[in-house]
């Protein structure tokens, strides 16, 4: 690594949770409340994967 001109690092799911972001909580309750409503979302990453009816 020394003698490379770069380095390219890779970071995909679970980086931002095991940085401590949450995706539950007082914060999604609190910025969320209208989804967790009307979809009944507990969560924020399954919100992600609903299936609404259109866009």
């Amino acid at each position: 690594m020394q003698k490379a001109d770069a380095v390219i690092i890779g970071a995909g799911a679970g980086l931002s949770t095991s940085a401590g972001f949450t995706y539950t909580g007082q914060r999604f309750e609190d910025n969320f409340s209208d989804f967790i409503r009307k979809y009944g979302f507990r969560d924020m990453y399954s919100g992600g994967f609903y299936p609404f009816e259109s866009l």
